[in-house]
């Protein structure tokens, strides 16, 4: 099995992204609220993708398996959001690249770290 690679959300994810998402929530027994409390996934290029944001998908075989978002809380400070791993996907070091990916972007934009 090929390793998953880390890429920029697109629109063309979405309704892959809220499946994703419903399954996540459901996992940890919380409901998906896309209308409520998780609007913002309905909106990530005006969300995260502006003032040196970003999120992006872990994708393995053309599932999305994780994700990671980074948004901007002031000139040199971001905060993690949306760092999600599916549970048949947990423990094998896919939480921490996510990671390891948002903070590297994070450094070049020139956050604090």
């Amino acid at each position: 099995m090929r390793s998953p690679e880390i890429i920029a959300y697109e629109p063309s994810y979405q309704s892959q992204l809220e499946a994703f998402f419903r399954e996540v929530w459901q996992q940890s027994r919380f409901p998906f609220d896309p209308e409520g409390a998780h609007s913002d996934l309905r909106n990530i290029p005006t969300q995260y993708q502006v003032n040196g944001g970003g999120f992006w998908l872990m994708c393995q075989s053309d599932q999305i398996v994780g994700t990671v978002a980074i948004r901007r809380l002031a000139a040199d400070v971001a905060e993690v959001k949306r760092l999600n791993v599916t549970a048949d996907h947990r423990g094998c070091g896919f939480g921490d690249r996510l990671f390891q990916h948002a903070l590297a972007h994070a450094t070049t934009i020139g956050y604090r770290t």
